[in-house]
């Protein structure tokens, strides 16, 4: 019997029959006893997401038949499941009745890594509010990797949606201890960006000391287009049209609009136009060349990038000065705040970043300065 791996297939089991075969399986406790449950077999059109459903169906009837023994025999409790179990059959649901798996999965990424190893292991109801406090404060105080506050408020997002999900189905009805958790508050007072000097530095920099062009070429194409990471390490050489020039653009985290277009600076075009040719000439599928699909290509150039960023620009700056440190998001504001800064209106700025929400662009408007006051001296009374 082999178990079936993944952190939302708990107690689910496959056997390989000699005919070639596939058996599933599903573990329970029951009346004190693990026992193994057979669903079906793969050639009688059965899969792990039938052994999984029937898991968890079988789950929920046995708590239910537990209440009704506990007003039979006068026992003081039921039998409350580990956050763990409360956890995967929330991200079970979601991921079968919810069009944005994609959201979930990261949620899931999060949970087993930040809140796991602290409450995955207690019983729903016993988990305390100080329990969820002192996870969040080992998160923020680690000195290898301090969290900043936006990523603590995700973690408290996800341990407040667990106990909602277990509200709303009957798996738990005591109070929820997340409830008078403050998030942190985030400031965005500053967005550190890259000056019209600062910018030549980088380009000039990585142009001729880094050896590994797709280094310079990534950085360009992001003050270029603007785009997340992940957007700018995923640009195709189908996705450029030097005609139009423009670049399609594919961001899954926009939520207004997935796919987008982003403009070629007529300055750079010859060596965009560069790139896609060499790109063709040696078969690359992707305007930067390294030849991977990897799905952590955003990692490697964030870590690629960042040690060029500590030379130049933050060799007097604490490593938890988020707010005047250079990180390869700075691209993205320093992108918007130029934008901003040479006079192209909010409204079109939001177009090119491709913001869901006014509000997110409106930050920049402060840079605005001198639009502003040419906008007054054009007044003629």
């Amino acid at each position: 019997m082999e178990k079936i791996k993944g952190s939302n297939s708990t107690g689910l089991y496959q056997n390989k029959l000699k005919n070639g075969d596939i058996a599933y399986y599903y573990t329970l406790k029951i009346h004190g006893k693990l026992k193994y449950i057979k669903v079906g077999t793969n050639k009688n059109g059965y899969r792990i997401e039938d052994a999984r459903k029937a898991r968890r169906e079988h789950y929920n009837k046995l708590n239910d038949i537990e209440v009704k023994d506990v007003q039979r025999l006068g026992r003081q409790k039921r039998a409350i499941p580990f956050y763990d179990e409360v956890m995967n059959q929330y991200i079970d649901y979601n991921l079968t009745h919810r069009e944005k798996t994609k959201t979930y999965k990261n949620y899931l990424g999060t949970y087993n890594k930040r809140v796991k190893p602290f409450i995955g292991d207690i019983p729903i109801d016993k988990i305390t509010k100080e329990h969820i406090e002192n996870l969040l404060l080992k998160h923020r105080t680690d000195e290898k990797d301090p969290l900043s506050p936006k990523s603590l408020n995700t973690i408290l997002d996800v341990v407040r949606m667990v106990f909602k999900y277990a509200k709303l189905n009957d798996i738990y009805s005591g109070e929820d201890i997340t409830a008078n958790i403050q998030k942190f508050k985030i400031d965005n007072a500053r967005l550190r960006y890259l000056s019209k000097e600062e910018i030549a530095t980088l380009l000039d920099y990585t142009k001729d000391n880094v050896e590994d062009k797709n280094v310079y070429m990534c950085i360009l194409l992001a003050l270029l287009t603007g785009a997340r990471i992940n957007v700018v390490v995923n640009i195709k050489v189908s996705d450029v049209n030097l005609k139009n020039k423009t670049f399609r653009l594919f961001d899954e985290k926009g939520v207004k609009n997935k796919e987008y277009l982003g403009y070629i600076n007529d300055k750079y075009f010859d060596i965009i136009k560069n790139q896609v040719e060499y790109a063709k000439s040696i078969g690359s599928e992707f305007l930067l060349t390294d030849g991977s699909a990897d799905k952590y290509r955003p990692k490697y150039y964030s870590r690629k990038i960042q040690p060029i960023f500590d030379k130049l620009f933050n060799k007097e700056l604490d490593k938890n000065d988020t707010k005047n440190r250079v990180v390869i998001h700075t691209l993205r504001h320093t992108f918007g705040s130029q934008l901003v800064i040479n006079g192209v209106d909010i409204y079109t700025v939001q177009k090119l970043m491709n913001h869901a929400d006014l509000s997110m662009t409106m930050r920049y408007a402060k840079l605005n300065d001198k639009v502003k006051k040419d906008g007054v001296n054009r007044l003629d009374f």
